[in-house]
């Protein structure tokens, strides 16, 4: 950043046996790094894991700015400069849990997009199949891929693309991520044991498919990581059992709150039946 010509703070940089915080750079965890943000009165704050792969950003107001809303950003950039060079279309690449905002956005600039479970190895993998239309690719943990150039995350790559887009655009980051709608997400999780979540989740896919309250206004669905349905209104339900833990996970993201609550709460139902039917 300094040979960028940039005045660089830095702090959380010197090795000590407990870290001031947690090594995953979560909105939860950055209140230090606000902190520094405001008192500098820095214009940009970047926070990053311990191999800097994954980035959160803390905009001028000193608030940490969603992963979504940064992958947006991205990504719409990214669209505008291919479109004009690209005659055989493009591909976005994203995991099953992004918001829906990546959707919206592709739908605006005419890009397909390709789902894909979560995790790294398997955003790669995407990318690899989706061969020369790939463009761009992110993952809500704060990984961006400009696929055109680079098929591995780099949060002082990604930091560098955000300044410049900062600076060709003349704006700041909250005022980049006032251009877009906004989408709410809620979430909720179920105790499920590892030697039941196989039955529950077959159990669940028969509901999911047939429940007459969440098959309304369905747009698609896709199951390579999970059970998802996405919906015409650019919301989306995602149920998935934790590949690490005894849990049944539920997502959802809409344009609205009241949206978003609606899905987990019909979600959690067809979930706990699934679960006492399987006791």
């Amino acid at each position: 950043m300094e040979k960028c010509g940039l005045k660089v703070i830095a702090i959380n940089n010197v090795k000590k046996g407990n870290p001031d915080r947690p090594a995953e750079p979560r909105a939860s965890t950055l209140d230090g790094t606000r902190d520094c943000v405001k008192s500098n009165k820095a214009q940009l704050g970047t926070a990053t894991d311990v191999d800097a792969d994954r980035v959160v950003f803390i905009n001028e107001n000193c608030e940490v700015v969603s992963e979504d809303l940064i992958g947006a950003i991205f990504a719409k950039n990214v669209f505008e400069i291919y479109a004009k060079q690209d005659k055989h279309g493009m591909i976005c690449v994203t995991p099953v849990n992004s918001s829906g905002l990546i959707d919206y956005l592709a739908k605006n600039y005419n890009v397909k997009m390709k789902y894909c479970k979560i995790g790294q190895p398997d955003t790669e993998r995407a990318l690899i199949e989706a061969g020369e239309k790939a463009v761009f690719a992110y993952e809500e943990s704060g990984k961006y891929y400009f696929a055109k150039d680079v098929h591995w995350c780099d949060g002082n790559l990604a930091t560098l693309a955000l300044l410049q887009i900062m600076a060709m655009r003349k704006k700041t980051l909250a005022e980049l991520t006032d251009e877009f709608p906004k989408f709410y997400q809620a979430k909720s999780q179920f105790e499920c044991t590892d030697d039941s979540k196989e039955n529950v989740f077959k159990t669940l896919t028969k509901m999911f498919n047939c429940d007459k309250q969440l098959h309304q206004n369905k747009a698609m669905d896709i199951t390579i990581d999970g059970l998802k349905k996405i919906y015409n209104d650019n919301s989306w339900l995602l149920l998935r059992p934790s590949g690490t833990e005894p849990l049944f996970r539920v997502y959802s993201d809409a344009m609205t709150q009241e949206r978003a609550d609606y899905l987990i709460v019909e979600a959690e139902r067809i979930v706990n039946e699934a679960i006492q039917e399987n006791l």
